[in-house]
């Protein structure tokens, strides 16, 4: 049985100019890596658009800084990340788009970044589909439609057969657990419930639910308290 351990990062991509092209991906790295087998260990990271240094908050969050603080710090996030994964197509499959700008300016695009992976000595695939949903738009709207959209793309590739993985930042709180906190209700305006009234018959999350998925980032990260950028890891076997 192959065993293959897969590393996504949620990425947002963020413009004061043309829309990016959704679409194929160029994948960078060797092309004799293994299929994938009955088996498969995916881990998703979201590293802050490679700009969280130790010292970093954000702006719509309450905190001070738009953008990253040293550039060396970028490089040190992003370094060494990669897939170990014999991949077939990966595309940019794009969301439902925030209206407006962000700060009169910027403009966030959502696409979610789908990577599909042939399981060996069938016509199957592991079908891989990393997002980051919208944070601070008004009411969850955009969220509820991004979550819609993700829904409705993984139910279409299950119809075709595939195994499909939804994994990422959600932008939502996923666990009904609620933790110790100190932030203030001003700070806590973007956080909303997932809508589980949308996920289908049978689907479920896989929630930890001994750790908070979520933290706002009105100041910069203290060891020790609630993130919702850690490393997730799980396991999916074929049944």
């Amino acid at each position: 049985m192959n065993f293959l351990r897969l590393l996504i990062v949620a990425i947002t991509l963020s413009s004061c100019g043309n829309l990016p092209s959704c679409g194929e991906l160029d994948v960078v790295g060797p092309d004799t890596l293994p299929k994938a087998g009955n088996q498969i260990s995916v881990t998703t990271w979201n590293v802050g658009y490679g700009t969280m240094g130790a010292s970093a908050d954000f702006i719509a969050d309450g905190g001070e800084h738009l953008r990253a603080l040293d550039a060396r710090e970028v490089a040190k996030a992003v370094r060494d990340i990669g897939a170990r994964a014999g991949t077939g197509a990966t595309h940019a499959f794009e969301l439902p788009q925030e209206p407006g700008y962000f700060f009169l300016k910027i403009k966030r695009y959502y696409a979610a970044v789908v990577t599909e992976v042939p399981i060996h000595g069938t016509d199957q695939k592991w079908v891989l589909m990393n997002i980051h949903l919208s944070a601070f738009d008004d009411g969850a709207n955009v969220r509820q439609a991004q979550v819609q959209a993700v829904l409705d793309f993984a139910k279409n590739e299950y119809a075709k057969g595939n195994y499909v993985v939804l994994g990422g930042d959600w932008n939502m709180r996923i666990s009904d657990k609620e933790f110790a906190h100190t932030t203030s209700d001003e700070n806590l305006f973007w956080i909303y419930d997932f809508p589980e009234g949308l996920l289908p018959n049978g689907w479920r999350f896989g929630v930890d639910k001994r750790t908070p998925t979520v933290r706002t980032l009105h100041k910069p990260y203290v060891e020790g308290e609630n993130s919702d950028h850690h490393p997730v890891t799980a396991e999916f076997s074929i049944r």
